[in-house]
Protein backbone atom coordinates (compact mmCIF):
# COMPACT_ATOMS: atom_id res chain seq x y z
CA UNK A 1 0.00 0.00 0.00
CA UNK A 2 2.58 2.57 0.56
CA UNK A 3 5.36 2.67 -1.82
CA UNK A 4 7.58 5.19 -0.61
CA UNK A 5 7.86 5.17 2.77
CA UNK A 6 10.62 8.04 3.89
CA UNK A 7 7.33 10.28 1.56
CA UNK A 8 4.93 9.41 4.07
CA UNK A 9 6.53 10.18 7.40
CA UNK A 10 8.10 13.76 5.76
CA UNK A 11 4.11 14.29 4.73
CA UNK A 12 3.07 13.35 7.92
CA UNK A 13 0.54 11.36 5.62
CA UNK A 14 -2.84 10.61 7.14
CA UNK A 15 -4.25 7.33 7.41
CA UNK A 16 -8.20 5.66 8.48
CA UNK A 17 -8.70 2.92 10.56
CA UNK A 18 -12.15 1.99 11.72
CA UNK A 19 -10.88 0.65 14.34
CA UNK A 20 -8.53 4.18 15.94
CA UNK A 21 -10.28 6.45 13.37
CA UNK A 22 -7.99 8.92 12.10
CA UNK A 23 -4.24 9.09 12.11
CA UNK A 24 -1.19 10.18 10.51
CA UNK A 25 2.55 8.86 9.94
CA UNK A 26 4.90 10.29 12.30
CA UNK A 27 8.17 8.25 11.89
CA UNK A 28 9.37 4.90 12.33
CA UNK A 29 11.17 2.26 14.57
CA UNK A 30 14.13 0.83 13.10
CA UNK A 31 14.39 -2.28 15.25
CA UNK A 32 17.78 -3.90 15.25
CA UNK A 33 19.47 -5.28 12.48
CA UNK A 34 16.58 -3.57 10.35
CA UNK A 35 14.41 -6.59 10.72
CA UNK A 36 10.56 -6.00 10.72
CA UNK A 37 10.68 -2.07 11.21
CA UNK A 38 8.06 -0.30 12.23
CA UNK A 39 5.79 2.79 11.41
CA UNK A 40 4.67 4.94 13.89
CA UNK A 41 1.09 5.95 13.60
CA UNK A 42 -0.21 8.49 15.78
CA UNK A 43 -4.29 8.00 15.72
CA UNK A 44 -6.14 11.25 16.83
CA UNK A 45 -9.29 9.84 18.63
CA UNK A 46 -7.22 8.86 21.50
CA UNK A 47 -3.66 10.32 20.97
CA UNK A 48 -1.92 7.05 20.98
CA UNK A 49 1.12 5.77 18.85
CA UNK A 50 0.43 2.56 17.14
CA UNK A 51 3.14 0.57 15.33
CA UNK A 52 2.55 -1.12 11.78
CA UNK A 53 5.21 -3.65 10.52
CA UNK A 54 6.87 -2.41 7.15
CA UNK A 55 6.40 -5.85 5.75
CA UNK A 56 2.46 -5.44 6.96
CA UNK A 57 1.97 -1.92 6.19
CA UNK A 58 -0.74 -2.98 3.88
CA UNK A 59 -3.09 -3.53 6.87
CA UNK A 60 -3.45 0.85 6.77
CA UNK A 61 -5.10 2.36 4.43
CA UNK A 62 -4.00 5.69 3.60
CA UNK A 63 -6.83 8.59 3.83
CA UNK A 64 -7.72 9.27 0.27
CA UNK A 65 -7.90 12.82 -1.18
CA UNK A 66 -11.05 15.13 -1.63
CA UNK A 67 -11.08 14.78 -5.35
CA UNK A 68 -10.70 10.61 -5.59
CA UNK A 69 -13.51 10.81 -2.84
CA UNK A 70 -15.52 12.76 -4.59
CA UNK A 71 -15.08 10.56 -7.82
CA UNK A 72 -15.40 7.58 -6.12
CA UNK A 73 -18.83 8.71 -4.98
CA UNK A 74 -20.00 9.55 -8.24
CA UNK A 75 -18.83 6.18 -9.77
CA UNK A 76 -21.10 5.00 -6.70
CA UNK A 77 -24.04 6.39 -8.01
CA UNK A 78 -23.59 5.05 -10.92
CA UNK A 79 -25.68 1.62 -12.09
CA UNK A 80 -22.07 0.21 -12.97
CA UNK A 81 -23.60 -2.30 -15.34
CA UNK A 82 -21.49 -0.78 -17.74
CA UNK A 83 -18.43 -2.13 -18.47
CA UNK A 84 -16.65 1.37 -18.92
CA UNK A 85 -17.06 1.49 -15.44
CA UNK A 86 -15.40 -1.39 -13.93
CA UNK A 87 -12.72 -0.48 -16.04
CA UNK A 88 -12.44 2.86 -14.96
CA UNK A 89 -12.30 1.58 -11.30
CA UNK A 90 -9.74 -0.44 -12.53
CA UNK A 91 -8.01 2.37 -13.90
CA UNK A 92 -8.19 4.49 -10.68
CA UNK A 93 -7.15 1.81 -8.70
CA UNK A 94 -4.00 1.07 -10.73
CA UNK A 95 -2.80 4.88 -9.98
CA UNK A 96 -3.43 4.66 -6.59
CA UNK A 97 -2.37 2.88 -3.61
CA UNK A 98 -4.32 -0.71 -2.87
CA UNK A 99 -6.99 -0.11 -0.37
CA UNK A 100 -8.20 2.89 -0.95
CA UNK A 101 -11.50 4.72 -1.22
CA UNK A 102 -12.24 3.58 -5.08
CA UNK A 103 -11.49 0.12 -3.72
CA UNK A 104 -14.27 0.14 -0.59
CA UNK A 105 -16.72 1.96 -3.48
CA UNK A 106 -15.52 -1.25 -5.96
CA UNK A 107 -16.62 -3.49 -3.21
CA UNK A 108 -19.71 -1.69 -1.89
CA UNK A 109 -21.21 -1.81 -5.30
CA UNK A 110 -20.23 -5.96 -5.61
CA UNK A 111 -21.95 -6.70 -2.93
CA UNK A 112 -25.11 -4.31 -3.10
CA UNK A 113 -25.27 -6.07 -6.51
CA UNK A 114 -25.60 -9.33 -5.06
CA UNK A 115 -28.88 -10.90 -5.09
CA UNK A 116 -28.20 -13.52 -2.46
CA UNK A 117 -26.11 -11.79 0.19
CA UNK A 118 -24.84 -14.14 2.72
CA UNK A 119 -24.60 -12.93 6.74
CA UNK A 120 -20.71 -12.37 6.42
CA UNK A 121 -21.37 -10.56 3.06
CA UNK A 122 -23.68 -8.15 4.76
CA UNK A 123 -21.42 -7.57 7.45
CA UNK A 124 -18.89 -6.71 4.97
CA UNK A 125 -20.76 -4.31 3.37
CA UNK A 126 -22.01 -2.94 6.70
CA UNK A 127 -18.35 -2.35 7.53
CA UNK A 128 -17.48 -1.15 3.82
CA UNK A 129 -20.12 1.61 4.13
CA UNK A 130 -18.96 2.38 7.92
CA UNK A 131 -15.70 3.03 6.32
CA UNK A 132 -16.60 4.88 3.35
CA UNK A 133 -18.36 7.01 5.55
CA UNK A 134 -15.79 7.67 8.20
CA UNK A 135 -13.74 8.87 4.99
CA UNK A 136 -15.92 11.04 3.80
CA UNK A 137 -16.65 12.55 6.81
CA UNK A 138 -12.86 13.33 7.10
CA UNK A 139 -12.32 14.67 3.95
CA UNK A 140 -15.61 17.17 4.23
CA UNK A 141 -15.00 17.99 7.38
CA UNK A 142 -18.64 16.91 8.86
CA UNK A 143 -19.54 14.76 11.45
CA UNK A 144 -20.33 11.02 10.87
CA UNK A 145 -24.54 11.88 10.61
CA UNK A 146 -23.97 14.36 7.70
CA UNK A 147 -21.68 12.20 6.29
CA UNK A 148 -23.65 9.17 6.44
CA UNK A 149 -26.34 11.26 4.60
CA UNK A 150 -23.86 12.05 1.83
CA UNK A 151 -22.79 8.43 1.48
CA UNK A 152 -26.29 7.09 1.28
CA UNK A 153 -27.44 10.04 -0.95
CA UNK A 154 -25.22 8.69 -3.21
CA UNK A 155 -26.09 4.51 -2.41
CA UNK A 156 -29.20 5.43 -3.99
CA UNK A 157 -28.68 4.66 -7.60
CA UNK A 158 -25.97 2.25 -7.22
Amino acid sequence: MINNIREHIQNNSKVISLEYGVGEIVGKSIMYDCVDDFLEVLYYKDQKVRYFSFTKKNDMRLLSPKMKVESALKALSTKLSDESVHNEFDEMNAKFDNKNVCFIVKRIVDLLRRDDRSPEDNLLLDLSIQSLTQEVGQVYQVDKIIARGIVSDFMKSA
